[in-house]
């Protein structure tokens, strides 16, 4: 519950409270965010943690696109790298959760983004891997929607985001998980419109050539 109420605090009253505290506070307030998600060994508490630190990233990239966060870019792409499955899934969530995260050094980072999304889509030996990198991509994607040089940048992932996402259709929508559909509709209905925007955009260049 504490987690969820400090996240609701930073989306809700981030400008009220974060700026007043002393430096050294805000520092160490970062800090043990990450190391909190390094400990922690229960999968939904630390989606709980990553939730706050996606929010948190969220409200320090500036009008400008300056990340005032540098070290929170440096766990994700750790993060993704470990053989720690754990970690994996920490960095995918958040950056599902706030694919805005590289601010303005997002084109300087693309070719990293992409194989970081490459490498978890094709992860066989980890389902949630796959799952949560497809759901990232599906949020990217939509968060560039009019980002025509991106798309096409993004072009080869096509195929396997379009696999993880008939896989998920089939498993959640096919076999009647009801519960899921109505507790996870909405993230379903993302990864819908982030393939939609994906798809059409491709299926037009391809005609247009």
């Amino acid at each position: 519950m504490a987690a969820v109420l400090l996240r609701r605090l930073l989306s809700s009253a981030f400008d009220e409270v974060y700026p007043t505290l002393p430096s050294d506070v805000q520092t160490a307030i970062k800090s043990e965010l990450v190391m909190i998600i390094q400990m922690e060994t229960q999968s939904s508490m630390r989606k709980k943690i990553c939730d706050i630190a996606a929010e948190l990233a969220r409200n320090l990239i500036y009008e400008d696109g300056n990340n005032q966060w540098p070290e929170g870019l440096k766990f994700l792409f750790d993060s993704v790298s470990s053989q720690n499955m754990g970690l994996q899934e920490a960095a995918l969530h958040i950056f599902w959760n706030f694919p805005g995260i590289f601010g303005n050094q997002q084109q300087h980072y693309l070719d990293v983004i992409k194989r970081m999304l490459v490498q978890c889509m094709q992860d066989q030996e980890h389902p949630s891997i796959r799952t949560l990198s497809a759901r990232a991509t599906a949020a990217f994607i939509l968060a560039n929607e009019h980002n025509i040089a991106l798309f096409k940048h993004f072009a080869d992932l096509l195929p396997g985001f379009l696999q993880m996402f008939l896989i998920l259709a089939w498993f959640r929508l096919g076999t009647g998980d009801q519960l899921y559909i109505k507790t996870r509709k909405k993230n379903f209905v993302i990864q819908v419109v982030g393939f939609c925007h994906f798809y059409k955009f491709l299926a037009f260049d391809e005609m247009t050539v």
